[in-house]
C-alpha cells in the first residue's frame, strides 16, 4: 500500500508445492481489493475458476486504514508487517491500541512475517519453475520480481545476511505482494497440498465398471491426477 496507490498480486496454490501467479498489477485503493475477491477468478492456464482463500496487506503506509480493512472484509484480508530476525517465519500479534484514543486500530491482529524467509522461497520458486508466471506477465512485474540480490549486509547486530535492492530506487513492490501471497498460503497450512485426495475421487473420477472375467480395473497414472485438477487452486 502507498500513498495513493496500491501494487497486488494474486497467487494460485498448486499441488506438489507449486504456486501460479494469476494477476500482478496496480490497484488504485483497499476497496479494489475488496471487489478482486467477491466473486471467483478464471484462471486463463486451466480454464477453471478460482475462489480466494486469503490476502494479506502490508501496514507500512496508510497504517491505521489497513488495521481496520480486516474487520470489513470479513477476514478475508489480513494486514502483516516485515520484521528482520525474526524466529519463525509468520508469527501474529495483538494490534497495539492507538496512544490517543486508547482503543484497537481497527483489526485484532497483525501477522509479523520474516522477510528472509520468504523471499529465499520465492527465489527457491523461480530457480525450480514452481512458480508459475502468465505467458502475458508483464515486464514491470518481472522487474520488481527480480529487483534484490541477497548478500551481507552491516546492521546493528553485524554482518547479517539480507535481500537488498539491486540499486537504490529500484521498485520492489509486486516482490514483497508475492512474498505475501505465498505467506498467506503458509498461514493456512497449504505450502503442501498432496496431489491427489482419495475421500473426493468419486466426485471427479468415473471408474469403470470390470468386465465379466477380466482382472480388476486399475486406475492408470495419468487419470489418477485427473480429480485433482479441480482442487489445486
Amino acid at each position: 500500500v502507498q500513498g495513493d496507490h496500491l501494487w497486488a498480486v494474486y497467487v494460485g496454490v498448486c499441488a506438489r508445492g507449486r504456486y501460479r501467479v494469476l494477476w500482478a498489477g496496480r490497484r488504485q485503493n483497499l476497496s479494489d481489493l475488496a471487489n478482486d475477491v467477491k466473486a471467483p477468478w478464471l484462471c486463463s492456464a486451466t480454464g477453471e475458476h478460482v475462489r480466494f482463500a486469503r490476502g494479506f496487506v502490508d501496514s507500512g503506509y496508510r497504517t491505521a486504514e489497513v488495521y481496520e480493512f480486516p474487520r470489513l472484509t470479513g477476514g478475508l484480508w489480513q494486514a502483516v508487517k516485515g520484521g528482520h530476525d525474526e524466529p519463525v517465519p509468520i508469527q501474529p500479534r495483538n494490534v497495539a491500541r492507538g496512544q490517543r484514543s486508547g482503543r484497537a486500530m481497527g483489526g485484532d491482529l497483525v501477522n509479523i512475517l520474516a522477510p528472509l524467509h520468504f523471499k529465499d522461497e520465492v527465489d527457491r520458486l523461480l530457480g525450480s519453475g514452481n512458480l508459475l508466471l502468465p505467458r502475458d506477465a508483464s515486464e514491470l512485474y518481472l522487474r520488481h520480481l527480480t529487483s534484490e540480490v541477497k548478500k551481507y549486509t552491516k546492521t546493528a547486530a553485524g554482518m547479517k545476511l539480507r535481500w537488498v535492492p539491486r540499486y537504490q530506487g529500484i521498485a520492489n513492490h509486486m516482490l514483497d505482494a508475492t512474498y505475501y501471497a505465498i505467506a498467506a498460503a503458509w498461514a493456512m497450512g497449504m505450502q503442501n497440498l498432496s496431489e491427489f485426495r482419495p475421500e473426493r475421487e468419486t466426485e471427479y473420477i468415473e471408474v469403470p465398471q470390470k468386465p465379466q472375467g477380466q482382472a480388476p480395473y486399475a486406475i492408470p497414472a495419468q487419470q489418477n491426477t485427473l480429480g485433482f485438477k479441480r482442487m489445486q487452486w
